[in-house]
C-alpha cells in the first residue's frame, strides 16, 4: 500500500514537470490546483488507486501489521473511509501505540511504563503512606499531654504540607503538560508554605519565652495565631501563583541541548517579568526559613526534653540545603546523558528533604509515644523544674550535649529556679530575665545579686554557652530606674539604667510574694535615696547661703571701712 501511494505521488510530480517544467516544480512555482487533478487514479500493486479531493485514497482494503516474522490482518478499511481494528498492531517498541512520523523530543523524565518512573511512583507512595499512618496514629493519641503541648494543629498542617511536596513528585514523570507543570509548582510551594507558617510560629514562641518558666504556658502554640499566620503565608503564595498565571502563564518548551532536545516547564512572557516571579517566590521561601532559623538558633537548648528549637533547626537546615539545591535544576537546561541523572538527583533531594523535615517536626513525636520514651516528658510539662531532679532521655534530646558542659542530656541552664535570698542589706536569686531593649533578646536565667549598701546590681549568666566577656553585668542602682509592672507579663519588674543610650532589663519573679518583697525592697530603697538627694540639696543649699552671708558681710566691713577712712 505505501508503495502504491509513493508510485501515485511520483506520477503526478512527473505530470506537473512535464506541464510546467522542472525549474517550476523545484522552485515551487506550480499555480495551486486540485489534488485529484494532481494523483490520477491507477493501477497498483494492491488493485485500483482513487483518490479524493483530500489525497486520500479511497477504496477497500486490510492493512497487515508485521510481527514476529508474520502479516497478520490489523485494519479493515471500507470506501466510506470506516476503519474497523481487526487486530491489536504492535510496533517496533512492542507498543500499540502510533509512533510519530518525526523524531519527538525525549520526556523530562521516565514514561509511567518504564521501570525508574514506576521505582520512583513507589518510594513516594510509600513514603506517603507512612506520614499518613503516623498523621492517624497522632490524631488516636491527640489527648497526650506531649502532642497537645506540641499543638495537635501545627502537626496536621506539617503533615498536609509534606503531603503536597511529596505529590509534587507525581507531576515530575513522563511529558510535561501544562497542567503537570502548573500542578507541580501549586504543590510544592503550598506545602512548603504550609511548613514554614508553622516553624516560623513555633519557632518566635519558642524564642519569647526560652528560660522564662512563668510564660511557659505560652509556648504552646494557639491555634488561632498558627492558622493566621500560615493561611497569610499560604494565600501571599496563592496571589503570586495566580499573578504569574495571568501575567507570564505556564506553556511547554523544547530545550535542544547538545544532548538532544526534551520537553520542559516554561513560561510564556517576558524574560525580566519570568525572572521577577521566580526571585518573588524565593524571597517567600527563604525569607521565613531565615528568620524562624535565627530564632530556633537563639533559643535552640529550649526545653531539652522535647528539643524543639534544636530539631527546628535540624529541619530548616535540610529545608533550605535542599531546596537550595534543587533551584539549580530548575532553572538550568540539561540534556543528554545527565538528564536522567539530574532529574533522579530531584526525585531523591525532594524525598530526603521532606522525609527528614517531617520526622523532624512530626514523626520524632510519634516515635515517643510509639516507645513509651515520655516519663521525662510528661514530668517536665507539668512541672519544668522537675526536669533538672529527673534528667533527660537520649531519644528525646536533640543531640548529645548541648552549647558547653551538660548533665547527661540536659544542659545546665535548666536549674531550679527558687526562692529570693534576703538580708538587711541584700537581695538575689535565679530567675530569668531578658534585655527589654533589644529586638532579638530572649528570656535567660541568670543569678541575680541587689546590694542595696553598695547600691549596685549584678547579673550573672547561669545558661550554657554564655561568652564569658558578657556573662555578667554591673551597674549602680543609682544610675537606674524602677517598675514594677510590664504590660502584658505577669510578676515582672522592669530596671532601666539611664545612660545616653538605655539599657532596660526585665526580671522575671515566679510568684506574687517575690514579687511584692521586691517591689517592696526597691520602693524603700527610692524613698532612702530620693531622702538623701533632699538632704544633700538641704545641706548645699545652706551651704551656699552661709557663703552668700560672708560674702555679704566682707563686703559690708569692707565698705564701712573705706567710708572711716574717707572721713
Amino acid at each position: 500500500m505505501f508503495a502504491d501511494c509513493a508510485l501515485a505521488l511520483a506520477r503526478g510530480l512527473v505530470q506537473l514537470k512535464r506541464q510546467y517544467g522542472y525549474t517550476a516544480v523545484a522552485n515551487g512555482l506550480v499555480e495551486q490546483g486540485n489534488l485529484s487533478a494532481f494523483i490520477q487514479p491507477n493501477v497498483g500493486f494492491t488493485g485500483n488507486l482513487v483518490f479524493n479531493s483530500l489525497g486520500d485514497r479511497q477504496g477497500e482494503y486490510q492493512v497487515f501489521n508485521f510481527w514476529s516474522g508474520e502479516y497478520l490482518p490489523a485494519f479493515q478499511v471500507y470506501p466510506n473511509q470506516t476503519i474497523l481494528q481487526l487486530a491489536e498492531p504492535k510496533f517496533w517498541s512492542g507498543s500499540s501505540l502510533i509512533p510519530p512520523d518525526r523524531p519527538m523530543p525525549r520526556p523530562q523524565f521516565a514514561d509511567w511504563t518504564e521501570p525508574s518512573a514506576a521505582a520512583a511512583a513507589a518510594m513516594t507512595t510509600a513514603i506517603l503512606v507512612a506520614i499518613a499512618a503516623t498523621s492517624a496514629y497522632l490524631a488516636y493519641q491527640h489527648k497526650s499531654p506531649i502532642v497537645a503541648h506540641v499543638s495537635p494543629t501545627a502537626l496536621a498542617l506539617v503533615s498536609v504540607g509534606s503531603m503536597l511536596c511529596l505529590a509534587s513528585v507525581y507531576t515530575q514523570i513522563g511529558y510535561p503538560t501544562g497542567i503537570s507543570c502548573s500542578a507541580e509548582q501549586w504543590f510544592g510551594l503550598s506545602g512548603m508554605s504550609l511548613i514554614l507558617g508553622v516553624v516560623v510560629v513555633k519557632a518566635y514562641k519558642c524564642w519569647r519565652v526560652f528560660d522564662n518558666v512563668m510564660l511557659s504556658e505560652q509556648k504552646k502554640v494557639k491555634t488561632s495565631e498558627l492558622v493566621l499566620f500560615t493561611t497569610a503565608l499560604l494565600c501571599l503564595q496563592f496571589f503570586i501563583l495566580i499573578v504569574a498565571g495571568n501575567l507570564a502563564p505556564t506553556k511547554i518548551v523544547i530545550a535542544s541541548p547538545s544532548g538532544g532536545p526534551y520537553y520542559k516547564c516554561g513560561r510564556a512572557g517576558p524574560t525580566q517579568l519570568t525572572d521577577a516571579i521566580t526571585a518573588l517566590q524565593l524571597i517567600l521561601v527563604f525569607g521565613p526559613a531565615a528568620v524562624a532559623h535565627l530564632l530556633a538558633y537563639e533559643t535552640k537548648n529550649c526545653s531539652p526534653a522535647l528539643a524543639e528549637s534544636t530539631w527546628l533547626v535540624y529541619g530548616i537546615d535540610s529545608t533550605i540545603v535542599c531546596v537550595s539545591a534543587l533551584v539549580p535544576f530548575h532553572l538550568l537546561d540539561l540534556g543528554g546523558p545527565r538528564l536522567l541523572a539530574a532529574q533522579w538527583i530531584k526525585v531523591a533531594l525532594t524525598l530526603y528533604g521532606v522525609s527528614f523535615t517531617y520526622f523532624a517536626l512530626v514523626g520524632r513525636i510519634a516515635f515517643m509515644l510509639l516507645m513509651g520514651r515520655t516519663d521525662n516528658l510528661v514530668a517536665e510539662l507539668r512541672d519544668p523544674d522537675a526536669l533538672a531532679m529527673l534528667g533527660s532521655n537520649k531519644y528525646l534530646s536533640g543531640s548529645a550535649r548541648g552549647r558547653g558542659e551538660s548533665s547527661g542530656h540536659t544542659s545546665s541552664h535548666h536549674q531550679r529556679i527558687g526562692a529570693s535570698r534576703t538580708s538587711d542589706q541584700h537581695l538575689g536569686g535565679v530567675f530569668a530575665i531578658k534585655r527589654g531593649d533589644q529586638l532579638l533578646s530572649t528570656w535567660r536565667v541568670h543569678q541575680v545579686a541587689v546590694c542595696f549598701q553598695l547600691g549596685t546590681v549584678s547579673f550573672t549568666a547561669c545558661y550554657v554557652g554564655a561568652v564569658r566577656d558578657h556573662q555578667a553585668t554591673h551597674f549602680s542602682l543609682a544610675d537606674t530606674s524602677f517598675s514594677p509592672r510590664v504590660p502584658g507579663i505577669d510578676f515582672c519588674i522592669k530596671i532601666e539604667r539611664r545612660r545616653r543610650c538605655k539599657d532596660i532589663w526585665l526580671i522575671q519573679l515566679p510568684s506574687q510574694e517575690e514579687h511584692e518583697l521586691w517591689t517592696h525592697r526597691f520602693v524603700v530603697y527610692q524613698e532612702y535615696l530620693s531622702a538623701v538627694h533632699h538632704r544633700s540639696g538641704s545641706l548645699a543649699h545652706s551651704k551656699s547661703s552661709q557663703n552668700q552671708l560672708q560674702q555679704h558681710d566682707q563686703r559690708g566691713e569692707s565698705t564701712s571701712f573705706k567710708v572711716s577712712s574717707g572721713g
